[in-house]
């Protein structure tokens, strides 16, 4: 077999560089399964010096970088497309998270708890951070037309710290009525505020709450105080970046520039985990639901424990919440039922009773209508999968 006749049936595909987080792992996953289904992909990581004249049996590249003049030039004799949305090219397609979702995301988690005093906490010069910051404003402010949103944008951690904006931060803050809620673009800030806030003598999560974006267990689950955080359809974007690259390899444009992947949870940890609700009546209902998720709770019988009835606990709901009890009370027994496939073995049967379901079909339907798959596929998803001594792609 000739060279020629080799590249054709093996393309050489250029894969980004690892970050060495989970986050770029599940990215390698996905690009893996598309690769494993396709059966003629050689993946390969490009040496720097190399990417702006490839070899002729590299047919294609997918990009992870924040720089944009290299890689157009790349993108003028390969096909390329872009997985990263720090700072995509106009004219590179990409595949990415969808930001504005994201910031919807923990608005809806925030506003489900309660709160009133809302922040934001960012980078001033990633497009996926103003995009996360703008899905954030954007969903308070058709929840709560009084709402006023603090948003603070950095470069780096470091910088914070070294020019004394720290102080000014946390000044912000106490200006404000507490509960905070803190949204910040990701689990690294996430965490840096949370290392910072013991310096300032703050309550986590009874002052101030913290909310990250990735799902980095590294990073969320070593901080003194887990990190709540908005999970990211990595291992999707990698699949279907790939897939949008092999179509691309074979002559066909795209539909769009920019795809996003839809985000679907928030994963809620130590951090979040408060209802910071002013009315008591509110307040002492949500208690009595996150106690009771293993029984049949009967909204009636709820109500007479909080002492109204249940149109008047309707009504509190709205005007607080803005959702109902009953709702609030499934997304209860939802985030329970995530959390046992992702960290148990037990059955799915076994889960739907612990978190209150009447029956297993109850869940399956309940999970197919908010996710578009089954708790077991949901499972084979999110539960975290061992790493191999030597990841190999």
């Amino acid at each position: 077999m000739d060279t020629q006749q080799k590249s054709v049936e093996s393309p050489v595909i250029w894969v980004p560089l690892g970050s060495g987080t989970e986050y770029f792992s599940r990215l390698l996953r996905g690009i893996s399964r598309f690769r494993r289904e396709r059966g003629n992909w050689v993946l390969n990581y490009p040496a720097e010096d190399v990417t702006q004249d490839p070899d002729p049996e590299v047919k294609g590249a997918l990009l992870w970088s924040s720089e944009q003049e290299p890689y157009l030039s790349l993108s003028r004799k390969i096909p390329c497309v872009q997985l990263s949305n720090y700072s995509p090219h106009a004219h590179i397609p990409a595949v990415t998270a969808d930001d504005l979702q994201v910031g919807r995301r923990a608005a809806e988690h925030f506003l489900a708890r309660g709160f009133q005093s809302f922040f934001f906490l960012g980078t001033d010069d990633a497009q996926y951070s103003r995009q996360r910051c703008e899905g954030f404003r954007r969903t308070l402010t058709q929840k709560k037309s009084d709402v006023r949103l603090h948003v603070t944008l950095h470069k780096t951690q470091q910088a914070m710290k070294q020019e004394n904006y720290l102080d000014q931060f946390f000044a912000e803050l106490r200006k404000e009525e507490p509960p905070w809620a803190l949204f910040c673009a990701d689990d690294w800030w996430a965490r840096f505020i949370l290392e910072q806030s013991r310096r300032y003598d703050l309550v986590v999560p009874g002052e101030l709450a913290v909310l990250g974006v990735n799902n980095e267990i590294s990073v969320c689950e070593i901080s003194d105080t887990p990190v709540s955080s908005v999970d990211l359809p990595a291992e999707e974007i990698g699949y279907q970046g790939a897939r949008l690259l092999y179509e691309m390899i074979h002559g066909l444009r795209p539909e769009k520039m920019h795809q996003v992947i839809p985000v679907q949870h928030v994963v809620t940890r130590e951090s979040t985990d408060i209802h910071a609700v002013p009315d008591p009546v509110v307040s002492k209902a949500l208690s009595l639901m996150q106690s009771g998720l293993g029984i049949d709770l009967n909204l009636d019988a709820l109500a007479s424990s909080c002492g109204v009835s249940r149109r008047k606990l309707e009504r509190l709901f709205q005007e607080v919440l803005h959702i109902s009890p009953y709702q609030r009370l499934t997304q209860f027994r939802m985030d329970r039922a995530k959390f046992l496939l992702r960290s148990s073995s037990l059955p799915v049967s076994a889960i739907a009773d612990e978190c209150g379901f009447t029956e297993q079909k109850q869940l399956s339907v309940r999970f197919k209508h908010t996710h578009g798959m089954t708790p077991m596929e949901w499972r084979k998803q999110h539960r975290p999968k061992p790493k191999p001594i030597a990841e190999r792609v």
